[in-house]
């Protein structure tokens, strides 16, 4: 394995844990959804909010698109683990959260995604080996998909631990 730096690891942490804590991202460089793009990401993200709820606890494989086939491995209620991916999520899709850890040995992905009534935000940040971070970042507007955005976030966000 690869060592990525302490930094680029917290920073991403960091994003995601300010994420799931109900900031929301400064974006650089946004670009605007359509409609059909903002309304089929939402779809995605909560499908897939519902495929960890299903994977908790369950017995033998659940056949969900976002995880390799096996049983949750971590027993712990809200908690998944399947092979090299870890998630927690709490509440429902109109008011909730979902966090996960990816380690694909010398890269690892941060994700973090808050469900509101009006919107979801989703921050993602990839970590790669000479400390490089990436993020990606989509605010979804429920009610008006088409002021949907998405870009990477602003380093004087990011960097604003």
């Amino acid at each position: 394995m690869i060592e990525s730096s302490a930094m680029a690891t917290q920073l991403a942490r960091s994003g995601a844990a300010r994420v799931r804590q109900g900031e929301t991202p400064e974006l650089k460089r946004a670009t605007n959804l359509t409609r059909l793009q903002a309304q089929q990401n939402i779809d995605y993200f909560e499908e897939g909010f519902r495929e960890l709820q299903a994977r908790d606890n369950a017995d033998g494989n659940v056949s969900i698109h976002i995880f390799s086939a096996g049983p949750d491995q971590d027993p712990a209620p809200g908690k998944v683990r399947v092979g090299n991916l870890e998630a927690e999520f709490e509440g429902t899709t109109r008011n909730g959260t979902r966090y996960s850890v990816e380690d694909r040995g010398d890269v690892q992905k941060y994700k973090s995604y808050r469900f509101e009534e009006s919107r979801v935000v989703v921050f993602e940040a990839t970590v790669k080996p000479n400390n490089e971070v990436n993020t990606s970042v989509l605010i979804l507007d429920r009610e008006n998909p088409e002021r949907s955005q998405i870009g990477p976030s602003s380093s004087d966000w990011l960097l604003s631990l």
